[in-house]
């Protein structure tokens, strides 16, 4: 549980920037923040109802964010990402995408939790990078920007999808849904369009198939390590 270092880098940043030791502040958020979505799409006025100790941890550090753009009139943005993938994701962050191109590339079964209808809103890492350098243009101070696709994917067809990119043609494990799973996400991304024009550009087949190379490709380096 890393709540205490979310909060205290923010702290730290917030001070630091307080005291002019730099100018403005991008500070990356979560959807985590939103928890389970009660309305879809997901605007940036959207409860914050976080389910995990790392969420509740994002949210918080959000909070303290907006509240030194109250307090200081700090030069503070938020914006606020969903679901990240693609080349060099950690597979200890327990991220359904490569924890799936990991598990087929060991000839091991890939795991949906529960009936997989749960959604997410899977943006490409790229396309992120892209909408995180859009929004930090913008000049309104305290500002919330959603950075997503608007479309709602599945786990179960995502982890679908990518058995058949990889020509898995072998059983899937169904297993016991998570504690504090997130039900659905989907971005509400017309602030980010109307601001800035940000579309994301790569679509979630091109997105994968870049990203099971990237593990293709470190998994056959292992192999054939001495």
């Amino acid at each position: 549980i890393v709540v205490d270092e979310i909060i205290q880098m923010v702290l730290n940043l917030c001070e630091l920037q307080r005291k002019g030791m730099f100018g403005k502040l991008v500070h990356i958020s979560s959807s985590e923040a939103y928890g389970t979505a009660s309305r879809i799409p997901m605007d940036e006025d959207h409860a914050l109802r976080p389910r995990t100790p790392y969420a509740a941890g994002k949210a918080a550090a959000d909070l303290i964010a907006l509240s030194y753009v109250n307090t200081f009139q700090s030069d503070i943005i938020i914006p606020r990402s969903y679901n990240a993938y693609g080349p060099g994701q950690p597979l200890n962050w327990g991220a359904v995408i490569p924890k799936t191109i990991n598990k087929i590339l060991k000839g091991e079964k890939p795991i949906i939790f529960s009936d997989g209808v749960q959604t997410r809103d899977f943006v490409f890492v790229k396309d992120i990078a892209r909408g995180i350098m859009e929004v930090g243009k913008l000049d309104q101070k305290g500002l919330i920007v959603n950075i997503g696709t608007g479309v709602e994917t599945p786990i179960t067809d995502l982890v679908h999808l990518i058995c058949e990119l990889m020509d898995y043609k072998g059983e899937i494990e169904y297993q016991e849904q998570r504690i504090a799973d997130v039900s659905r996400h989907c971005a509400d991304t017309s602030l980010l369009q109307k601001l800035t024009g940000f579309v994301p550009r790569t679509k979630l087949d091109d997105g994968l198939k870049e990203t099971i190379e990237y593990y293709v490709h470190i998994h056959s380096s292992k192999a054939i390590r001495p």
